[in-house]
């Protein structure tokens, strides 16, 4: 079977829905090609429950942000947004993330009380700096003239200024979930977006994943779009550019443009758990970063990302569980189900789910990796501005405009 179309999507991430979305919406006739169901790459059910593949910050989705056409319509958006975006718990402090503001203001008067000035001009600097961090740095830094000051040491750089260290491990938590790295590899411009990222709002799921994931898809679907499942065999690539993509079930499309989504790989640093609903502090939010430090000035120790899916089960029903993800940004020095039961006692007892991983996707099969074909485009999870879903989504934004503009 032979089939012509504008754009081929070979992917199963945010980034290829959102891509497909887009020229989908402009009438291009688009082919989204998964190697498994699409669903698995952002959520698993399991004993009944759903649980998040992997903790991330939703950020993109505010009103007039890049990522909110994409959910717009007349019925309720299924995100809401967090406050505090982020919670972070320290050794002797817990700090909800807000933005610049009165409820900014009270935390850091609340759990910095001798040094909360400085800490609140710090935050209002980084926030000033994530927006100009698209020109250059000289002479409009609030932190002098400096031309390099956004790819400084995070921690090296505050501390040279006299910030607590306790805010420095804050600043550097956020960051490194923000852009899912050690907290020893952040700088100061990854801390710069994710302040300004909170200041604009970090969201998740309303009623979980799998509602939020599912209005992309049927929006794409409604505007022509298709969804098949399959992998890549062979490519034909002829004077430099995709002719031909075979598939491994003997259907051969000829595409205009081919877009790929590369696998992330293996959520092998996930640690997935069901807890009693009365162990979860009031105050917790559904984001919370859990830090390990020492007084040593150094990194933490341990880094834990948690995400707190919605109360009840898969199947709409109540009950006194919800799902964890836990992703490990840096591993204790203990075992860390240890460390979550020393921050919220009872935690020990709860119940280690083993979600499965999911079918991964083959890498795309191209003779040459030295020579990228000009009509193919590869979406990244990676971007200035985060790693993650939205981060993807952005780049799937961004890929789908430039295909609009050379059509």
């Amino acid at each position: 079977m032979h089939r012509k179309i504008d754009c081929l999507i070979v992917g199963s991430g945010m980034g290829s829905v959102t891509c497909g979305t887009a020229l989908a919406q402009r009438g291009w006739r688009v082919l989204l090609l998964t190697p498994g169901a699409l669903e698995d790459s952002f959520y698993r059910i399991h004993d009944r429950f759903e649980h998040d593949r992997s903790p991330d910050l939703l950020w993109g989705l505010e009103e007039g942000g890049f990522l909110y056409p994409l959910l717009a319509t007349e019925e309720q958006p299924p995100v809401v947004r967090l406050q505090p975006g982020v919670q972070v718990v320290l050794p002797c402090h817990r700090v909800g993330l807000y933005g610049p503001g009165p409820d900014w203001e009270r935390e850091l008067r609340r759990e910095f009380s001798s040094s909360w000035p400085a800490v609140l001009r710090c935050s209002e600097r980084l926030c000033h700096l994530s927006e100009v961090m698209g020109a250059p740095l000289r002479n409009i830094t609030p932190w002098g003239h400096g031309r390099l000051v956004g790819r400084r040491h995070l921690r090296t750089f505050l501390r040279q200024r006299g910030i607590a260290l306790s805010f420095c491990d804050l600043a550097e938590a956020v960051a490194a979930a923000c852009f899912n790295v050690e907290p020893s590899q952040t700088t100061v411009a990854m801390a710069a977006m994710a302040f300004g990222h909170a200041r604009k709002g970090f969201f998740a799921p309303r009623r979980g994943s799998k509602a939020f994931i599912e209005r992309p898809i049927r929006r794409f679907q409604a505007l022509g779009g298709e969804i098949r499942g399959g992998v890549v065999r062979e490519i034909t690539v002829r004077w430099n550019a995709i002719r031909e993509v075979a598939t491994a079930a003997g259907e051969v499309v000829s595409s205009r443009y081919v877009v790929w989504e590369p696998d992330p790989g293996p959520q092998d640093r996930v640690l997935h758990l069901l807890v009693d609903e009365a162990l979860i502090p009031g105050e917790m939010g559904r984001n919370v970063l859990l830090v390990e430090a020492e007084r040593s000035g150094e990194a933490p120790p341990g880094l834990l990302h948690l995400a707190l899916g919605v109360v009840g089960d898969a199947h709409g029903r109540s009950s006194r569980k919800r799902a964890v993800a836990i992703r490990i940004l840096r591993a204790p020095r203990r075992d860390p189900v240890s460390l979550l039961d020393e921050a919220f006692p009872g935690w020990a007892g709860a119940q280690i789910c083993s979600v499965p991983p999911r079918q991964g996707q083959p890498d795309f099969p191209l003779g040459s990796r030295w020579l990228r074909p000009r009509n193919l485009a590869v979406i990244s999870t990676e971007s200035p501005l985060g790693r993650g879903l939205s981060a993807a989504a952005w780049n799937g934004h961004r890929i789908a405009a430039r295909l609009l503009r050379s059509a």
